[in-house]
């Protein structure tokens, strides 16, 4: 077999930023086919893909040849793919699955940024215009879309959260509390870890049954409490431990304060708050600052270590440490201990 060489992704940086847009949306067209879950490491001819996932051979081919020009997939031979490290990362089975992400963005994250530039002259989120709500508002309304928005962060950001997390004590702990804990996925990961602990998994009652579901397929429903709320009214109290796992980049500074205050003013003095976030830092290239693109277009935001200190400091807490991981292939995360004064 002979493989094709390498790709040589040293164009302008403005190419990338012309060719952005129509690269994901032809990432988005092949998770929607399920193409990479027709391929393998043995080429395949892409007529006999094409007849699988029910398309036109030829514009299929052009959409793959264009993917596998910038290091998604190979193309091996003539009209030949298979996959490579990335576009294994676009099969449903994967362990780090990125098709979910990348329909979300070519469902609904596309519609945000064509109003990017009113945006911007309006300091006013793009959600506001195409939405008229908050965008998890939204998608919190459409069961199709959050069931991919909830495998896409059950995938991923489970990894990175206990990478960031693997370090810290739990072991004085006997109640972990994960504030807006979507279908479980983070909790599940700190109760394996952590077996002497018990788990509190509070967010929409609309998301309970996912984390119900979820949790009692692991084995784990019976170490935990599903409570429904929003957690700009309150919060379980009790705990020992409090996760705010990449929540407040969902919101800007005014209702990251509120939020923050809700906690403080619930948590047991005692207790200790962790907050994960992908922080900003540097001059150079960071994920961070092209997600911040994303929270703009929903009213949040990406913060410096500083900007969550002075959030945090405002709210009542005082932070006592800040552990920041790498984790290849993906943004870096950071979590944030702080206590309630």
């Amino acid at each position: 077999m002979t493989v094709a060489e390498p790709p040589q992704i040293n164009q302008r940086p403005l190419f990338g930023v012309l060719t952005g847009t129509w690269l994901s949306q032809a990432g988005y067209v092949v998770c929607e086919l399920g193409v990479a879950d027709h391929l393998s490491d043995e080429p395949r001819d892409i007529a006999e893909v094409a007849a699988a996932v029910g398309a036109h051979p030829d514009s299929l081919y052009r959409v793959m040849r264009a993917l596998s020009a910038v290091g998604v997939f190979m193309e091996t031979g003539p009209r030949h793919f298979a996959l490579n490290d990335e576009g294994r990362m676009l099969r449903s089975d994967s362990p780090s699955s990125f098709k979910h992400f990348i329909l979300l963005n070519g469902l609904e994250h596309i519609k945000l940024f064509a109003e990017l530039l009113p945006s911007v002259r309006s300091g006013r989120p793009a959600s506001e215009k195409v939405y008229g709500k908050h965008l998890y508002d939204y998608i919190g309304e459409h069961p199709e879309l959050r069931d991919h928005f909830f495998a896409a962060h059950g995938r991923t950001a489970p990894r990175v959260a206990m990478a960031a997390l693997s370090e810290m004590d739990f072991s004085g702990a006997r109640t972990v509390v994960d504030l807006g804990g979507g279908d479980g996925a983070l909790l599940e990961h700190v109760l394996k870890d952590n077996p002497h602990l018990k788990g509190v998994l509070f967010d929409l009652p609309d998301t309970l049954p996912y984390a119900r579901e979820r949790l009692a397929a692991q084995g784990l429903i019976d170490r935990c409490e599903l409570v429904g709320g929003s957690f700009f009214d309150s919060v379980p109290p009790d705990g020992d431990v409090y996760v705010l796992a990449h929540c407040l980049h969902n919101w800007n500074d005014e209702k990251s304060a509120e939020l923050l205050a809700t906690i403080r003013a619930t948590m047991p003095p005692h207790a200790r708050l962790l907050v994960l976030e992908h922080l900003l830092e540097g001059e150079g290239f960071s994920l961070a600052k092209l997600i911040d693109l994303l929270m703009m277009a929903v009213d949040g935001r990406e913060r410096s270590e500083e900007e969550v200190r002075v959030l945090l400091d405002k709210s009542g807490f005082e932070v006592r440490s800040v552990r920041s991981v790498l984790f290849p292939g993906l943004p870096s995360d950071s979590v944030i201990e702080a206590v309630p004064v």
